[in-house]
């Protein structure tokens, strides 16, 4: 028997329905390129599979003492929240994790104002 068009249409169509979804997951710090001391960064976290849920983005120096703050996110229907965090004057690089995805690390840079 040969494959039938109308048939292999059919198998893709349930197959499909039944596939897993796929959602994106992301963590996005902005500024997104360096961090100022003493400045503020806005953190974005996205994941739709936790939607309704309270996420916490952990953020650590790169430095001895290590320094850690933990930041709680509560995620609106579609899966998405935001913060805010101040960086602290003393750090030089800020790493970003949070559940699910991938890690972020911003260096931080003296603050220019003042001069």
């Amino acid at each position: 028997m040969k494959n039938h068009p109308i048939l292999a249409a059919m198998a893709f169509l349930v197959s499909a329905m039944f596939a897993p979804s796929l959602t994106a997951q992301e963590l996005t710090i902005d500024p997104g390129v360096i961090l100022t001391q003493g400045g503020s960064a806005k953190i974005h976290y996205a994941d739709a599979n936790k939607a309704g849920q309270t996420i916490v983005v952990v953020i650590t120096n790169s430095t001895t003492p290590v320094q850690q703050f933990e930041i709680q996110i509560t995620l609106d229907s579609s899966g998405a929240g935001d913060a805010t965090w101040n960086v602290p004057s003393n750090w030089r690089a800020a790493n970003f994790t949070a559940p699910g995805v991938k890690g972020v690390t911003l260096p931080v840079v003296p603050s220019t104002s003042g001069r």
